[in-house]
């Protein structure tokens, strides 16, 4: 027991408030850090649900894309079976008649 420190009133209240003053100020960054650590979590929701809203979107457009390029697709079909009937009928014709 001859390594034994002994302190003073004085000095065991030095300390006590040293360690007071830590551990208010340590308590006080965790409170921020954990406030802090709340809002990123928030953040992070609503952005998950802008992401989830405009893959939803995007795929959207591309279901309307595609329904687009098919009915240009058919519009052009129907123009060449137009043109492709308009030319066979000249042709049968030309044959048959002689004449146009």
């Amino acid at each position: 027991m001859a390594d034994q420190e002994y302190l003073t009133q004085q000095e065991f209240k030095g300390r006590k408030e040293l360690c007071d003053e830590r551990f208010r100020r340590d308590n006080t960054r965790l409170r921020d850090t954990e406030e802090k650590l709340d809002k990123v979590a928030t953040n992070l929701s609503q952005i998950t649900e802008i992401i989830k809203r405009n893959t939803e979107g995007q795929e959207d457009h591309e279901k309307r894309l595609r329904a687009i390029e098919l009915k240009g697709g058919k519009w052009l079909d129907k123009i060449i079976a137009v043109a492709l009937g308009a030319a066979i009928t000249a042709i049968i014709t030309l044959v048959f008649t002689g004449k146009l």
